[in-house]
């Protein structure tokens, strides 16, 4: 436990340095164990350099934002919902970025660390579960594109893209809608299709949020 600690510090430290909106220049160790109130030793027992800290982190991320999209659906109260969930990858897809876009808008340093250093590494949980999913909407004739991977690299882009918007900006309740409407529709979703979903997808968010979501509590 007290490892794990040390561990979470540290990486805490990594995000703050490096979103720092402030920074000349690249960020090197000392301003991570600085911010962490660590020595170098420290640092060095868990990290050989900086980029395996950011490295590590980025894992970590990519497998917490797989574990809160996952959260919505185990949450959802209502039976109904939870089973479109479970057979429509649009509406899926819609909800990952509408929590990404929500959290952004709540927490402004994850938010600039995951846009500026993008460290989403492509074999993480988060990307495997992002291509399946646009498999999965393309076996059902929904979204429609040649390469997965193609269509991954948009989709996630585009949503770091929001992310950093919803991060830097005081945007109106219906901006994230919008924009998951826009990345619907350039997967090949049909227009009054995304506009649904990408609305539903706000309502199922506004509805398990405040109780499952650390960030959202800690931002009231």
């Amino acid at each position: 436990m007290k490892r794990e600690k040390m561990l979470a510090r540290l990486l805490s430290a990594t995000m703050s340095v490096c979103a720092d909106p402030g920074r000349r220049g690249n960020a090197v160790i000392d301003d991570v164990v600085r911010a962490a109130g660590v020595s170098r030793g420290a640092f060095y027992w868990y990290f050989d350099t900086l980029e395996e800290a950011i490295e590590t982190l980025g894992r970590r991320m990519a497998d917490e934002i797989s574990a809160e999209t996952y959260n919505v659906f185990r949450s959802q109260p209502d039976p109904a919902i939870r089973t479109e969930l479970a057979a429509n990858p649009v509406l899926r897809a819609a909800l990952g970025g509408q929590v990404m876009m929500c959290r952004a808008s709540m927490d402004s340093v994850w938010a600039r660390y995951l846009s500026n250093v993008h460290v989403l590494p492509d074999d993480s949980k988060f990307i495997t579960r992002v291509r399946r999913n646009l498999e999965a909407g393309r076996s059902i004739g929904e979204l429609h594109f040649e390469s997965v991977k193609v269509a991954a690299d948009y989709q996630v882009g585009a949503v770091l893209a929001a992310v950093r918007r919803c991060s830097t900006e005081s945007l109106p309740p219906s901006a994230p809608v919008e924009m998951n409407v826009l990345i619907l529709r350039g997967l090949g979703v049909r227009s009054p299709t995304a506009e649904e979903l990408a609305t539903q997808a706000a309502r199922i968010v506004d509805q398990v949020g405040p109780e499952n979501f650390a960030w959202w509590r800690k931002s009231r």
